[in-house]
């Protein structure tokens, strides 16, 4: 899916696009959890635990069956993944029926300890617990639906985890679990509360990937990079560049007409400037003391594969 955006038109000489184009399925490669992971389940009274399935098909990938817990006291489960990571995103999928049995909060924790937390049994507390995060979440009315991601402000990783959840009925149920150590956009956008890379959530014709990648606030519409400056003979093109992300590539494009003819990569370099932290500011000098050329048209070509 490609999306082309007018940016803005920089004099007569020199008019300015942006383009962003993507072709990646979010998260595909970051996950934590898989189908065979050990994995217990519990509530904080210790049972015994009256539940309809097995712990297990909270993450077996099957969004038509769910793990209920039939107690009026907060539960969870204890997951050991064989991902590696910093867990940065937790995911739920719904359970196929009864909304008023979805939890409405959450708890993290971490443990490096040998897991001896027995299924039905156990509380929870047979390990020492390091809290990570918590929170709210208001799951969708959608049925056997995954909901978004839930952003996890997070730096140490752990060898197992365990989710407790609230909810305000006398049991608790999910289908699916998911935990992330996100990175690239994806994480960049969870942090955010933003949605997918093509949306643009603060409506300033600039879509997210192209805040993202640009330094720009995708919170507030106005963001004034890229800039064109003129020069005694010559226009700097400058923007931000993001530079922890190897799934970006940024190429300027250029045209002398915009009605015939084709976008062709531009040989000019991208010169650093300056970095701090994930962004790069860098300028494409473009000169104009070029007599066979009156006009061109450029624009920054962002990739994310």
């Amino acid at each position: 899916m490609k999306k082309l955006i007018s940016y803005a038109v920089f004099l007569i000489l020199l008019s300015n696009n942006l383009f962003a184009d993507l072709n990646f399925h979010p998260l595909s490669s970051d996950t934590l959890v898989s189908s065979g992971n050990r994995i217990v389940i519990f509530d904080v009274a210790g049972g015994p635990l009256n539940y309809s399935r097995d712990a297990e098909d909270l993450i077996d990938g099957d969004l038509s069956n769910k793990v209920y817990y039939e107690t009026s006291v907060d539960c969870g489960f204890i997951v050991t993944p064989t991902g590696s990571g910093v867990v940065r995103g937790l995911q739920l999928a719904t359970a196929p029926d009864a909304p008023y049995r979805d939890p409405t909060a959450w708890a993290l924790y971490g443990t490096d300890e040998g897991i001896t937390t027995v299924t039905k049994s156990g509380t929870g507390t047979e390990q020492n617990w390091t809290p990570i995060a918590s929170g709210t979440m208001a799951l969708t009315a959608a049925r056997s639906t995954w909901n978004d991601i839930i952003a996890v402000d997070s730096s140490v990783a752990y060898t197992s985890y365990k989710v407790i959840f609230t909810a305000p009925d006398a049991s608790r149920q999910i289908s699916e679990f998911q935990m992330f150590s996100l990175g690239g956009y994806e994480g960049w956008a969870a942090e955010n509360g933003l949605g997918t890379a093509l949306e643009d959530d603060d409506d300033d014709g600039r879509n997210n990937l192209l805040e993202y990648a640009t330094n720009g606030d995708p919170d507030a519409a106005g963001d004034e990079n890229p800039t064109l400056t003129k020069m005694s003979d010559s226009f700097a093109y400058s923007y931000d560049q993001r530079n922890d992300d190897p799934n970006l590539t940024f190429m300027l494009e250029t045209r002398s007409d915009l009605t015939s003819g084709e976008w062709i990569t531009s040989t000019i370099p991208a010169v650093v400037n300056s970095t701090d932290g994930a962004y790069s500011t860098v300028s494409h000098i473009i000169p104009t003391d070029q007599p066979e050329q009156t006009q061109l048209f450029i624009r920054l070509k962002i990739q994310s594969l």
